[in-house]
C-alpha cells in the first residue's frame, strides 16, 4: 500500500503512467479508506490472516490469498483522470476482459450494479467481491466476479488499486493473461509500454509512508 502512494505522490516521472503488478508473501485482507474498522471484522474473523491493511483507495474488504493485483496511476493531464471514476473502471475492465477472453475464460464487463431482489447484503462497503458494481468483471457463466478496483484522486494524479480473483477464472496462464492485459491497457490509455526498475524514492519520504500504513493510527482508528 505504501508502495502504491509513493508511486502516486512522490513517483519522479511526474507526467507518466504508472503500472504495477504483485503478489503478496503472506495472507492478507484489505479493506477501503472510508471503511470503519468495526465493519470489517465481521468479514475477517473466519479466517484469521498475519496482515489487515487500510488502503488509501476506496472499497471493501478483499482477500488477496489468491489474486492478481494491480496498481495504475495516470497523471492529472490524462484524460481520463478529468472524466468521472465509473469511465476509468471501464477502460480498465475491458483490458481485463479482452485478457482473459485470450485464454477462452468467459468474462463479462456488467453494466449495472448486479444485487438480486430481496438481498440481505449491506449498504455499507462490504466484501469488495461479494457483489459486482456497475463496470466489474464476472464470469459469464456462473455469474462469480472477477475483477474490481477502487480509486484515489488527488492534484498528483489517479491511483487504481485492483484485485483479480484466481479461483473465478478457472485455469489461466497468469503470465500469459499479465502480459496481454499489459498491451490491452496501453492501448486503451493511448500509452507505450516501457518497462523500467523501480525508482528511488528519498528515503525519508519512503519511511514515513511504511511508517503509516503499519500503523494503529491509519488502520483501525477510524
Amino acid at each position: 500500500m505504501a508502495e502504491d502512494l509513493l508511486m502516486l505522490q512522490a513517483f519522479p516521472l511526474t507526467e507518466t503512467i504508472r503500472f504495477r503488478h504483485y503478489g503478496w508473501d503472506q495472507d492478507c485482507y484489505t479493506f477501503g479508506y472510508g471503511q470503519p474498522i468495526k465493519t470489517v471484522y465481521p468479514w475477517v474473523h473466519k479466517k484469521p490472516c498475519s496482515l489487515l491493511v487500510r488502503r488509501p483507495t476506496g472499497g471493501g474488504v478483499v482477500d488477496h490469498s489468491d489474486d492478481w493485483t494491480f496498481a495504475l496511476v495516470l497523471p492529472s493531464s490524462h484524460p481520463l483522470y478529468r472524466q468521472r471514476a465509473i469511465m476509468s473502471y471501464r477502460r480498465i475492465h475491458e483490458a481485463v476482459v479482452t485478457a482473459l477472453r485470450e485464454q477462452q475464460c468467459p468474462s463479462i464487463l456488467v453494466s449495472y450494479s448486479l444485487e438480486p431482489k430481496g438481498s440481505n447484503l449491506p449498504r455499507r462497503p462490504g466484501v469488495c467481491f461479494m457483489r459486482p458494481e456497475r463496470y466489474d468483471v464476472i464470469h459469464g457463466k456462473t455469474q462469480q466476479k472477477i475483477a474490481g478496483a477502487a480509486q484515489k484522486r488527488n492534484l498528483s494524479g489517479l491511483l487504481v488499486q485492483g484485485s483479480i480473483a484466481k479461483q473465478a477464472t478457472g485455469p489461466l496462464n497468469w503470465d500469459r493473461f499479465g502480459s496481454t492485459f499489459k498491451v490491452q491497457l496501453a492501448a486503451a490509455l493511448n500509452a507505450h509500454l516501457t518497462p523500467i526498475d523501480p525508482p528511488s524514492y528519498p528515503s525519508e519520504v519512503a519511511q514515513e509512508m511504511q511508517q503509516r500504513f503499519a500503523s494503529k493510527a491509519w488502520n483501525y482508528r477510524r
